[in-house]
């Protein structure tokens, strides 16, 4: 899990955003490419989101902040 998050020139900070906004905004950075996204867990979806980008890419390093 470290190496993959190492590689990860930037990581993400998604927070504030819907389930189904946050997943239409993490498929186009996995598509290009991005292993790892931060998902705030301060937001009203945020543990929602977390659960679904994990179910729905399943290769991509979440972390919750």
């Amino acid at each position: 899990m470290l190496d993959s998050l190492a590689e990860a020139n930037i990581v993400p900070a998604i927070r504030d955003i819907g389930v189904s906004e946050g997943l239409a905004l993490i498929e186009p950075l996995v598509d290009r490419g991005y292993g790892a996204v931060n998902i705030s867990q301060q937001s009203t979806y945020g543990f929602a989101l977390l659960t679904e980008a994990v179910k729905q890419f399943p290769s991509l390093l979440c972390s919750r902040g």
